[in-house]
């Protein structure tokens, strides 16, 4: 699947689905944003690969939005790792206190260097 970016400013929302996923992607002057909805797993995890490359190397930061990903494997993280390690201008990650997003990141001590930002929402386990 390919995705061309809109020559920035831009406000564009595409969504791009993918197995057990969908991508909406919001351009800007300041930021992109990368909203990931649904499951990222091995099948679908070079979809989001496919989806966030280009957002990386458009010159300006990168907020990829977890919040309303309900699932992430390690494939996921790969690509979320590889899209922080070529980020010229910055990347962050936006995902829910408490979700399964929130715990796969703190188990793995990818939280910090993915520079992810855990905003109130998700219950925790046992709530």
């Amino acid at each position: 699947m390919a995705v061309h970016p809109l020559p920035l400013p831009s406000l564009r929302k595409s969504v791009q689905p993918a197995n057990n996923a969908a991508f909406i992607i919001e351009s800007g002057r300041q930021v992109q944003t990368l909203i990931v909805f649904g499951e990222v797993d091995l099948n679908n995890a070079q979809e989001l690969a496919d989806a966030m490359n280009p957002l990386v190397r458009a010159g300006v930061p990168l907020v990829v939005d977890l919040r309303a990903c309900s699932y992430i494997d390690s494939s996921g993280l790969r690509v979320l790792i590889d899209g922080r390690s070529h980020a010229p201008s910055g990347f962050s990650i936006r995902a829910l206190h408490g979700s399964s997003v929130h715990r796969v990141l703190q188990i793995s001590n990818l939280a910090e260097p993915l520079r992810a930002q855990f905003e109130p929402g998700a219950q925790s386990v046992g709530a």
